[in-house]
Protein backbone atom coordinates (compact mmCIF):
# COMPACT_ATOMS: atom_id res chain seq x y z
CA UNK A 1 0.00 0.00 0.00
CA UNK A 2 1.47 3.34 -1.02
CA UNK A 3 1.99 5.96 1.70
CA UNK A 4 1.24 8.66 -0.89
CA UNK A 5 -2.50 8.11 -0.38
CA UNK A 6 -2.27 9.32 3.23
CA UNK A 7 -3.04 12.96 3.91
CA UNK A 8 -3.28 13.79 7.62
CA UNK A 9 -4.25 11.53 10.52
CA UNK A 10 -5.34 12.79 13.94
CA UNK A 11 -2.94 12.61 16.87
CA UNK A 12 -5.38 10.68 19.03
CA UNK A 13 -5.53 7.50 21.05
CA UNK A 14 -8.13 5.27 22.67
CA UNK A 15 -7.78 5.11 26.43
CA UNK A 16 -9.54 2.22 28.20
CA UNK A 17 -9.82 2.35 31.98
CA UNK A 18 -11.66 0.15 34.49
CA UNK A 19 -13.77 -1.28 31.65
CA UNK A 20 -16.37 -3.91 32.51
CA UNK A 21 -19.79 -5.06 31.38
CA UNK A 22 -22.45 -6.85 33.38
CA UNK A 23 -24.50 -9.77 32.15
CA UNK A 24 -26.58 -12.54 33.62
CA UNK A 25 -27.09 -12.61 37.37
CA UNK A 26 -24.25 -10.66 38.96
CA UNK A 27 -21.68 -11.60 36.31
CA UNK A 28 -19.31 -9.31 34.50
CA UNK A 29 -16.45 -9.22 32.01
CA UNK A 30 -13.52 -7.06 33.05
CA UNK A 31 -10.92 -5.75 30.66
CA UNK A 32 -7.41 -4.62 31.51
CA UNK A 33 -6.57 -0.93 31.16
CA UNK A 34 -5.21 -0.22 27.70
CA UNK A 35 -4.08 2.59 25.44
CA UNK A 36 -4.60 1.93 21.74
CA UNK A 37 -2.69 4.32 19.50
CA UNK A 38 -2.33 5.09 15.78
CA UNK A 39 0.40 2.99 14.21
CA UNK A 40 -0.47 -0.17 16.15
CA UNK A 41 -1.73 -3.54 14.97
CA UNK A 42 -3.51 -4.82 18.08
CA UNK A 43 -4.56 -8.47 18.37
CA UNK A 44 -7.39 -9.20 20.80
CA UNK A 45 -7.04 -12.86 21.77
CA UNK A 46 -8.67 -15.43 24.00
CA UNK A 47 -10.59 -18.68 23.98
CA UNK A 48 -14.04 -19.09 22.45
CA UNK A 49 -16.51 -17.13 24.53
CA UNK A 50 -13.81 -15.11 26.29
CA UNK A 51 -15.04 -11.70 25.12
CA UNK A 52 -12.99 -10.89 21.99
CA UNK A 53 -15.93 -9.94 19.77
CA UNK A 54 -17.55 -8.30 22.80
CA UNK A 55 -14.49 -6.03 23.08
CA UNK A 56 -14.97 -4.88 19.49
CA UNK A 57 -18.70 -4.45 20.08
CA UNK A 58 -17.89 -2.19 23.03
CA UNK A 59 -15.80 -0.04 20.71
CA UNK A 60 -18.71 -0.09 18.24
CA UNK A 61 -21.04 1.33 20.91
CA UNK A 62 -23.22 -1.77 20.68
CA UNK A 63 -23.00 -2.62 24.39
CA UNK A 64 -23.46 -0.56 27.53
CA UNK A 65 -20.46 -0.54 29.85
CA UNK A 66 -18.99 0.78 33.08
CA UNK A 67 -15.64 2.52 33.18
CA UNK A 68 -14.05 4.72 30.56
CA UNK A 69 -13.41 4.45 26.85
CA UNK A 70 -11.95 7.76 25.72
CA UNK A 71 -11.46 8.47 22.02
CA UNK A 72 -9.08 11.38 22.16
CA UNK A 73 -10.62 13.50 24.90
CA UNK A 74 -14.20 12.32 24.35
CA UNK A 75 -16.07 9.55 26.16
CA UNK A 76 -17.11 6.97 23.55
CA UNK A 77 -20.66 6.79 24.93
CA UNK A 78 -21.06 10.54 24.25
CA UNK A 79 -19.93 10.36 20.63
CA UNK A 80 -22.71 10.63 18.04
CA UNK A 81 -23.24 7.95 15.39
CA UNK A 82 -22.00 10.36 12.75
CA UNK A 83 -18.86 11.14 14.71
CA UNK A 84 -18.28 7.41 15.31
CA UNK A 85 -18.48 6.77 11.56
CA UNK A 86 -15.98 9.56 10.97
CA UNK A 87 -13.45 7.82 13.21
CA UNK A 88 -14.14 4.06 12.98
CA UNK A 89 -14.49 1.40 10.28
CA UNK A 90 -15.67 -2.13 11.13
CA UNK A 91 -15.09 -5.41 9.29
CA UNK A 92 -17.62 -8.05 10.35
CA UNK A 93 -16.68 -11.70 10.75
CA UNK A 94 -19.81 -12.54 8.71
CA UNK A 95 -18.10 -11.20 5.55
CA UNK A 96 -21.24 -9.32 4.54
CA UNK A 97 -20.54 -7.63 1.21
CA UNK A 98 -22.97 -5.96 -1.16
CA UNK A 99 -22.76 -4.88 -4.78
CA UNK A 100 -23.11 -6.16 -8.32
CA UNK A 101 -19.43 -6.86 -8.88
CA UNK A 102 -16.41 -7.11 -6.59
CA UNK A 103 -15.40 -3.64 -7.74
CA UNK A 104 -18.76 -2.27 -6.55
CA UNK A 105 -18.61 -4.23 -3.30
CA UNK A 106 -15.18 -2.84 -2.40
CA UNK A 107 -15.76 0.82 -3.23
CA UNK A 108 -19.54 1.39 -3.03
CA UNK A 109 -18.90 4.27 -5.41
CA UNK A 110 -19.61 5.23 -9.02
CA UNK A 111 -16.27 7.00 -9.09
CA UNK A 112 -13.88 4.96 -6.93
CA UNK A 113 -10.24 5.75 -6.31
CA UNK A 114 -8.85 3.14 -8.69
CA UNK A 115 -5.31 3.40 -7.33
CA UNK A 116 -6.47 2.32 -3.88
CA UNK A 117 -8.93 -0.25 -5.20
CA UNK A 118 -6.48 -1.93 -7.57
CA UNK A 119 -3.70 -1.89 -4.96
CA UNK A 120 -5.95 -3.62 -2.42
CA UNK A 121 -7.20 -6.17 -4.94
CA UNK A 122 -3.65 -7.09 -5.94
CA UNK A 123 -2.55 -7.39 -2.29
CA UNK A 124 -5.45 -9.77 -1.57
CA UNK A 125 -5.17 -11.72 -4.85
CA UNK A 126 -8.64 -10.76 -6.11
CA UNK A 127 -7.58 -8.33 -8.86
CA UNK A 128 -8.59 -10.71 -11.66
CA UNK A 129 -12.04 -11.06 -10.09
CA UNK A 130 -12.96 -7.37 -9.87
CA UNK A 131 -15.57 -7.54 -12.65
CA UNK A 132 -16.98 -10.84 -11.43
CA UNK A 133 -20.43 -11.00 -9.82
CA UNK A 134 -20.35 -11.04 -6.04
CA UNK A 135 -22.64 -14.07 -6.19
CA UNK A 136 -20.09 -16.12 -8.15
CA UNK A 137 -17.21 -16.13 -5.69
CA UNK A 138 -16.20 -18.52 -2.92
CA UNK A 139 -16.52 -17.92 0.81
CA UNK A 140 -12.80 -17.27 1.15
CA UNK A 141 -12.86 -14.77 -1.71
CA UNK A 142 -15.88 -13.07 -0.15
CA UNK A 143 -13.98 -12.73 3.11
CA UNK A 144 -11.08 -11.06 1.32
CA UNK A 145 -13.53 -8.72 -0.41
CA UNK A 146 -14.90 -7.77 3.03
CA UNK A 147 -11.37 -6.97 4.21
CA UNK A 148 -10.72 -4.97 1.03
CA UNK A 149 -13.97 -3.08 1.58
CA UNK A 150 -13.02 -2.16 5.15
CA UNK A 151 -9.50 -1.08 4.25
CA UNK A 152 -10.75 0.90 1.23
CA UNK A 153 -13.25 2.68 3.48
CA UNK A 154 -10.60 3.78 5.96
CA UNK A 155 -8.12 4.86 3.27
CA UNK A 156 -10.79 6.82 1.41
CA UNK A 157 -12.07 8.69 4.48
CA UNK A 158 -10.94 10.54 7.59
CA UNK A 159 -11.42 7.48 9.83
CA UNK A 160 -8.35 6.26 11.71
CA UNK A 161 -9.50 3.19 13.68
CA UNK A 162 -10.08 -0.11 11.87
CA UNK A 163 -11.88 -2.85 13.82
CA UNK A 164 -11.76 -6.36 12.31
CA UNK A 165 -13.56 -9.37 13.77
CA UNK A 166 -11.83 -12.65 12.83
CA UNK A 167 -10.77 -11.42 9.36
CA UNK A 168 -8.66 -14.51 8.65
CA UNK A 169 -11.17 -17.13 9.79
CA UNK A 170 -11.83 -19.83 7.17
CA UNK A 171 -8.93 -18.66 4.98
CA UNK A 172 -6.08 -20.91 3.88
CA UNK A 173 -2.56 -20.26 5.13
CA UNK A 174 -1.46 -18.17 2.16
CA UNK A 175 -4.48 -15.89 2.28
CA UNK A 176 -4.19 -15.53 6.06
CA UNK A 177 -0.70 -14.18 5.44
CA UNK A 178 -1.98 -11.81 2.73
CA UNK A 179 -4.67 -10.36 4.99
CA UNK A 180 -2.29 -10.07 7.95
CA UNK A 181 0.37 -8.37 5.84
CA UNK A 182 -2.18 -5.85 4.56
CA UNK A 183 -3.50 -5.03 8.04
CA UNK A 184 0.06 -4.65 9.31
CA UNK A 185 0.91 -2.27 6.45
CA UNK A 186 -2.21 -0.22 7.20
CA UNK A 187 -1.13 0.17 10.82
CA UNK A 188 2.33 1.27 9.73
CA UNK A 189 0.71 4.05 7.72
CA UNK A 190 -0.52 5.47 11.01
CA UNK A 191 -3.90 3.82 11.51
CA UNK A 192 -4.97 1.99 14.65
CA UNK A 193 -5.95 -1.56 13.63
CA UNK A 194 -7.68 -3.71 16.26
CA UNK A 195 -8.25 -7.37 15.35
CA UNK A 196 -10.20 -9.99 17.31
CA UNK A 197 -8.56 -13.26 16.37
CA UNK A 198 -7.59 -16.84 17.17
CA UNK A 199 -4.93 -16.75 14.45
CA UNK A 200 -1.30 -17.17 15.48
CA UNK A 201 -0.21 -15.46 12.24
CA UNK A 202 -2.06 -12.29 13.22
CA UNK A 203 -0.96 -12.55 16.84
CA UNK A 204 2.70 -12.88 15.85
CA UNK A 205 2.49 -9.90 13.49
CA UNK A 206 0.78 -7.65 16.04
CA UNK A 207 2.65 -4.87 17.79
CA UNK A 208 0.42 -5.33 20.85
CA UNK A 209 -1.64 -8.23 22.19
CA UNK A 210 -4.71 -7.68 24.37
CA UNK A 211 -5.68 -11.00 26.03
CA UNK A 212 -9.27 -11.12 27.25
CA UNK A 213 -11.12 -13.52 29.52
CA UNK A 214 -14.48 -13.69 31.20
CA UNK A 215 -14.68 -13.25 34.92
CA UNK A 216 -17.39 -14.37 37.29
CA UNK A 217 -18.04 -12.22 40.33
CA UNK A 218 -17.56 -13.56 43.85
CA UNK A 219 -21.14 -12.55 44.65
CA UNK A 220 -22.51 -14.74 41.89
CA UNK A 221 -20.22 -17.65 42.77
CA UNK A 222 -21.50 -17.55 46.33
CA UNK A 223 -25.10 -17.42 45.11
CA UNK A 224 -24.80 -20.67 43.17
CA UNK A 225 -26.50 -23.35 45.19
CA UNK A 226 -25.78 -27.00 44.52
CA UNK A 227 -24.15 -26.33 41.12
CA UNK A 228 -20.45 -26.95 40.51
CA UNK A 229 -18.78 -23.61 39.73
CA UNK A 230 -16.83 -25.05 36.82
CA UNK A 231 -20.10 -26.11 35.10
CA UNK A 232 -21.61 -22.68 35.61
CA UNK A 233 -18.51 -21.01 34.18
CA UNK A 234 -18.68 -23.29 31.14
CA UNK A 235 -22.33 -22.35 30.64
CA UNK A 236 -21.50 -18.64 30.85
CA UNK A 237 -18.65 -18.98 28.37
CA UNK A 238 -21.09 -20.24 25.74
CA UNK A 239 -23.10 -17.01 25.79
CA UNK A 240 -20.69 -14.66 24.02
CA UNK A 241 -22.82 -14.41 20.89
CA UNK A 242 -25.78 -13.41 23.02
CA UNK A 243 -23.93 -10.55 24.69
Amino acid sequence: ISSSIITCLPAKEILISDLRISYGKGCEIRYDDQMLTPGELVSVTGNNGSGKSTFLNLLRKDISYSGKILVGDKQLSKISSESWSNNFVYISQDANVYGTTLRDAISHSDNPDMDILNDLAKNLDIYDLLDKSINEISGGQRQRVAVARGVYSILDSDAWILLADEPTAHLDEENKKRVTKLLSEISLLGYCVVVATHDEIVKNAASKNVPVGKNISIEYANAISGEPLVDKLHEINQTENEI
